[in-house]
């Protein structure tokens, strides 16, 4: 059995298990250590893919990693004489295109003599352990591709930059990634898109989303577009024509998390907001990514003849970005990683691995998200141990359908969590999308912030159609669609001022429990919909553990949480 450890120390740092090419476990570090986006060594999360398989670091064929450069912290983390190899599929190496300053910092950087205190080590590696190198880019590529279901088909990669490159493309053809682009710095539309956020006073990494989500609350300035293109990598023919110099960026770390900082284009950028208004500003920046990543995809669509599209990286996280590509291009199938960001880089790193080691690797369908830890196992005795009264009911998906009828927010916690920044079923926020005051009250209640962020529904499966236009299969909630006109009364907090919804598909098969409550639930109200956020407080990651969901429970306004079979009740 070929069995490979994907492991990132950067941002989003975490750990994937593959074996023979099957994606056994995943997870971020941040779900363990409770700070988000943490960026350093993911022992726990290699702890739980090792456990998950029941083996150790000696059972391990090799450790892949999505760097072109073995780093001083991945050295860190191995504490190991490693043998590193570059298993990248590209026929230029990507190394060669990295200047031979940058190589030489990374060189430098990578031979820095620390350790790791062994009070601190929860995991150890081998003596002597093999690693697998594979480019930041690719890794992005191969989730994209790997995971898409499809033998061909058209792959792009967008985001900040990652080994000195900032989008690339590729054609997956028969298990083989072959690259076609490949842009630098110049070409970020991440970092277009990022300064734009931190101009709005938002964290770059982080609060991309709401730019996105304030975008839809005013029309595109023309004069805000035109003063924009100003720092806009600029794309024609699917080729990068005019690119923007961007400014060193500036980072400062806290709680070995990263924060970004461009100041002169964020001083250029303020002045816009200041003319023009922050939801302009946002609405434009919004229309200029999605023209240019519009312009990328339909130029190589055009040259490879596929109509399958696979795509990652952060850009992608953008749901109107995708809504955008599924409206203009006739596609037999679009598919997004659900972890587009570099959270997903170790699944990528691995899958790119398993592939050297194996000519006849295909790609397969991911149909859900659930990769992560269980949180059932030991619930009874966490509740106990803390003297708490909870009860297990002889149906608790009925019992919590008549809770969400009756107007309650229940938190609902099964299974294992789901891989990748949404909750999609198994570590929800929950409540009736029908009423007018939800939104509000989630907002204010629980999750403590802006009363204009917008909120997303689960759908089951069949009644998809009657809610939304020209929708797809989406169950990783990536994608925004319009709701119809006749049902956007019916469904008013998960309908965003634009009209939008950015839905998860609830598909029996895949998450049996889950599509029982949002139908029992439409059994009580006519409404087959449920508005599903996240289960955490702003600014926390999501919940993973018993211990997790209790703590969250009783510091905010929750009315219930239902963990497996148990439920807790307020009052």
């Amino acid at each position: 059995m070929d069995t490979i450890l994907g492991v990132s120390t950067t941002h989003d740092s975490g750990a994937t298990l593959v074996q023979d090419g099957e994606i056994v476990a995943a997870v971020n570090e941040e779900r363990f250590n409770r700070t988000k986006h943490y960026g350093y060594l993911p022992f726990e999360s290699i702890r739980y893919c090792l456990d998950t398989a029941g083996i150790t670091t000696a059972d391990l064929d090799t450790v892949a990693v999505p760097s072109e450069v073995l780093r001083t912290d991945a050295r860190l983390l191995l504490d190991a004489d490693v043998d590193t190899t570059n298993v990248s599929q590209s026929s230029l190496s990507l190394l060669k295109k990295l200047t031979r300053e940058s190589v030489e910092t990374l060189r430098r950087a990578s031979e820095r003599n620390t350790r790791v205190p062994e009070y601190a080590r929860t995991v150890t590696f081998p003596d002597t352990m093999s690693v697998s190198l594979v480019n930041h880019h690719e890794a992005h590529a191969a989730t994209a591709y790997y995971c898409c279901g499809h033998d061909d088909a058209l792959v792009v990669t967008l985001d900040g930059l990652g080994d000195r490159l900032s989008g690339t493309v590729w054609h997956g053809r028969d298990g083989h990634l072959e690259n076609h682009k490949q842009w630098d710095r110049t070409g970020s539309l991440g970092w277009f898109f990022g300064v734009i956020t931190q101009a709005l006073g938002w964290w770059i990494g982080n609060g991309e989303g709401k730019t996105m989500g304030l975008a839809s609350y005013a029309d595109p300035d023309p004069d805000a577009k035109d003063e924009l293109r100003e720092i806009l990598p600029r794309y024609e023919d699917g080729e990068l024509a005019d690119g923007h110099d961007f400014s060193r960026s500036a980072s400062w770390e806290v709680h070995d998390t990263h924060h970004w900082s461009f100041e002169e284009e964020v001083d250029f950028v303020t002045g816009i907001i200041e003319e023009y208004g922050r939801e302009e500003t946002a609405a434009a920046a919004q229309e200029l990514l999605e023209d240019q990543v519009v312009e990328i995809i339909g130029s190589w669509l055009d040259r490879t003849g596929v109509d399958v599209l696979a795509t990652a990286g952060g850009v992608f996280l953008n749901v109107q970005v995708n809504q955008r590509i599924l409206e203009t291009f006739d596609l037999e199938d679009y598919f997004i990683f659900p972890n587009a960001g570099d959270g997903g880089l170790p699944t990528g790193a691995a899958l790119s691995a398993h592939r050297h080691t194996s000519d006849n690797y295909r790609p397969f369908e991911l149909n859900h998200p659930y990769l992560g830890p269980d949180i059932t196992g030991s619930v009874p005795e966490v509740f106990e141990d803390r003297l708490l009264e909870y009860s297990r009911p002889d149906d608790i998906v009925e019992r919590c359908a008549d809770l969400l009828a009756d107007g309650n927010i229940v938190a609902w916690c099964q299974g294992r969590m789901e891989y990748g920044p949404r909750a999609l079923g198994n570590r929800s926020i929950l409540i009736d999308p029908t009423r007018d005051d939800s939104m509000d009250r989630v907002n204010k209640r629980v999750k403590f912030r802006d009363s204009w962020r917008p909120f997303a529904p689960s759908i089951k499966e069949e009644a998809v159609e009657e809610y939304l236009v020209d929708p797809t299969y989406d169950p990783f909630m990536i994608t925004s669609y319009a709701v119809r006109e006749d049902r956007r009364d019916e469904i008013p907090a998960v309908t965003h001022v634009d009209g939008t919804t950015r839905p998860q598909v609830v598909r029996r098969s895949v998450n049996e429990r889950y599509w029982r409550l949002i139908d029992r639930f439409g059994d009580r109200t006519g409404t087959p919909v449920l508005l599903n956020t996240s289960y955490n407080l702003s600014g926390d990651p999501i919940v993973c553990t018993p211990e997790d969901a209790i703590e969250t429970f009783y510091n905010c306004g929750l009315d219930a949480l239902a963990v497996g079979d148990y439920l807790l009740t307020k009052g």
